[in-house]
């Protein structure tokens, strides 16, 4: 198991635990939960967004988008695959999911076809987030993934917190996805110093791998 500690302001005390990250025939398994309470009027859901150069690009013909999404099994007029998500929420499970009992922890077992050549890379960004209607904010972010080669060959990514360009990125293409949606990354949280030191307080201030 992995911990997370959520540094947002008002969660301490807070965590999100990888409980399962195990690598498959063609991908990977992942699981993770919270430990956050419930609080009146706030909805805690995951939100997760993907890069890559797979097979869900060469059909979708985007590189990076919310999930889920991808081919309908459909083609427009011109041939080409449709793709879509499930609704029209930029959460990872539906309101029905959530309210059926998926949405306190998250799970994923994404899978990708051998190329024939070279490598397929595929990236995901999984967060918890606050969600108060429109207004979401986002409070912890970590980074996972897998390349598929040739041979069959999995590669797993370990599993890390985002960094700061990973949760810029995250942030852009949601708002591309869901621009109805205020999508933000929730203020951190700043330790307590003495004022009755006799030293220069250090900058205590929580930062963002």
């Amino acid at each position: 198991m992995k911990r997370f500690e959520i540094k947002a302001a008002g969660y301490e005390g807070r965590w999100i635990d990888v409980t399962r990250y195990l690598r498959t025939a063609s991908g990977m398994e992942i699981k993770i939960t919270h430990n956050v309470p419930k609080k009146a009027g706030v909805e805690y859901r995951w939100v997760q967004t993907i890069i890559e150069n797979g097979s869900f690009f060469q059909s979708c013909r985007r590189r990076a988008y919310v999930d889920p999404f991808g081919p309908t099994g459909a083609k427009d007029a011109a041939g080409r695959e449709i793709c879509k998500a499930d609704d029209g929420k930029p959460f990872y499970w539906t309101d029905a999911e959530f309210k059926g009992g998926q949405g306190p922890f998250f799970y994923d077992k994404p899978s990708e076809p051998a190329p024939a050549a070279g490598r397929s890379w595929i990236h995901f960004f999984t967060s918890l987030a606050e969600v108060t209607g429109k207004d979401v904010q986002v409070l912890v972010t970590v980074h996972w993934g897998f390349d598929r080669l040739a041979d069959g060959t999995v590669k797993e990514a370990g599993v890390r917190l985002a960094s700061d360009g990973d949760q810029t990125a995250h942030l852009e293409t949601i708002k591309r996805m869901y621009p109805k949606y205020n999508f933000s990354i929730a203020p951190t949280a700043v330790a307590p110093f003495s004022s009755s030191s006799s030293k220069r307080p250090m900058d205590m201030s929580c930062t963002r791998r």
